[in-house]
């Protein structure tokens, strides 16, 4: 009967194989013809195993039989196999998984400026609000101050305005108009003298037509033999120096003409905002104007309070608590960053994600809450403890067959577990029979893909 239980044994390992991978291919390929062809495959095998034909093989059943009747061990053995089917067992899903950071930030310039200094390095452990670099922006910070002095000259204005109008005020508006008015009829003495310089200039024109004159006619007599040569380079000398009068005559003249149209323009203009600001004394401060002047001041102390904002983002600042992950930062000092551009990459450490893609055949048994044991590559003697805490909603495609992610959170305080690292873990999904276990998968394949044969 040992022969017979190891040509069994031997039989079903056979069975068991073609339907594992010759069954699938063929079923999937023809149907229904597959099914046939499978079970003709399979019962050639265990003819060819006791090489007797199908009356062989009912043959040696009986025998069998008649043995284990009369052989109480076998008996003795079936029932104890029987009985262990049914003790509970661990079901264990286990596959492949990556460790991941929990949180991870990219650090970007809020602002346009030049790196003038970094103070953090690859693997530098920073907090919330630690300043990693600083840059600056020169034409930022004169718009800042000029804002600043504007908002100064227009909140003096806004509190004369509050204030309203002094008798010394008023007074001091008088005599400004007097002055300027005195200014503006001293511009009559100018004028004097423009007029005089513009009789020079007449002049000195009629000189020079007359100097012409001489001079051409002094050419034609030379031309003619009738005139010695000293006396027309006398003639030509004494009209270019006419020309030179002349010009400089009228240089002096355009010179006092402009001095004198600037200066009357300077002195009705002072003039008139003397006269006006005498006018807004003794009218009094008008609720309007207070109103204009609060609003101006209001937008200017705005526009600070954005422009120091803005000073403030000069300042690169971490916006989580983790460990830098960019190399060689250091060698970025004077390079100039848009706003946007990305400064560094900060990864939180203190917690990993565990991501591990389940067989979408075996989602099924795995709930929220089970606990996960995970063996990293980089630690093989160390075993780590987790749960699942999300099972992803969308099945993901992995090569032949869909998987489904699986996640769960690990404490690495101790940062021995870097982002990217891989290993092996098992989910625990409860206890089942040992029977289960061992049929779960065939009896999976029959509920899905031999159903679709069925009538």
């Amino acid at each position: 009967w040992t022969y017979g239980a190891a040509s069994i044994l031997f039989t079903a390992g056979l069975v068991g194989i073609m339907l594992d991978k010759l069954a699938g291919w063929l079923i999937g390929e023809y149907q229904i013809w597959g099914i046939l062809l499978t079970s003709a495959i399979g019962l050639m095998s265990v003819q060819a195993v006791h090489h007797g034909g199908l009356a062989a093989t009912f043959k040696f059943l009986g025998a069998m039989a008649e043995r284990a009747r009369k052989a109480p061990r076998m008996w003795f053995v079936l029932a104890m196999g029987v009985a262990g089917s049914l003790l509970p067992w661990e079901l264990k899903i286990s596959g492949d998984f990556a460790v991941h950071s929990s949180e991870r930030s990219s650090v970007t310039s809020q602002v346009e400026g030049t790196l003038k200094l970094i103070q953090v390095d690859e693997g530098s452990r920073v907090k919330p609000g630690d300043v990693l670099a600083e840059m600056e922006n020169f034409e930022l910070k004169t718009v800042a101050e000029e804002t600043r002095g504007e908002v100064a000259e227009k909140t003096a204005v806004l509190r004369l305005l509050k204030a309203g109008s002094r008798p010394e005020e008023i007074e001091k508006g008088r005599r400004q108009i007097e002055t300027r008015r005195t200014e503006l009829s001293g511009i009559s003495q100018i004028e004097k003298e423009r007029a005089l310089l513009e009789e020079t200039v007449a002049k000195k024109e009629a000189e020079v037509q007359n100097a012409k004159a001489v001079y051409l006619r002094s050419r034609t007599l030379v031309e003619q033999g009738l005139m010695s040569r000293n006396e027309y380079e006398r003639d030509k000398t004494s009209y270019e120096v006419r020309e030179r009068e002349l010009a400089e005559a009228r240089s002096q003249f355009g010179v006092l003409a402009e001095k004198t149209e600037r200066s009357a323009r300077t002195k009705k203009k002072e003039l008139e905002e003397a006269e006006s600001g005498l006018s807004i004394l003794l009218a009094g401060s008008r609720k309007e104007a207070i109103e204009v002047s609060e609003a101006e001041v209001q937008k200017l102390q705005e526009k600070v309070k954005n422009l120091e904002q803005q000073l403030e983002h000069l300042k690169i600042r971490s916006t989580i608590s983790g460990v830098v992950a960019t190399p060689h930062l250091k060698n970025r000092i004077g390079e100039y960053m848009k706003k946007g551009d990305t400064f560094c990459e900060i990864v939180n450490l203190d917690m990993m994600i565990i991501e591990m893609p389940v067989p979408e055949k075996e989602i099924a048994d795995v709930r929220l809450g089970y606990p996960i044991t995970l063996k990293v590559r980089g630690y093989p003697n160390l075993a780590f403890e987790a749960k699942v805490i999300i099972i992803s909603p969308v099945a993901l495609d992995n090569g032949a067959e869909k998987k489904v992610l699986v996640q769960s959170r690990l404490n690495n305080e101790n940062g021995m577990l870097k982002a990217g690292m891989t290993g092996v873990g098992k989910i625990l999904c409860g206890k089942r029979m040992i029977a289960n276990l061992l049929t779960r998968r065939a009896i999976r394949w029959l509920r899905t893909e031999f159903w679709e044969y069925l009538p």
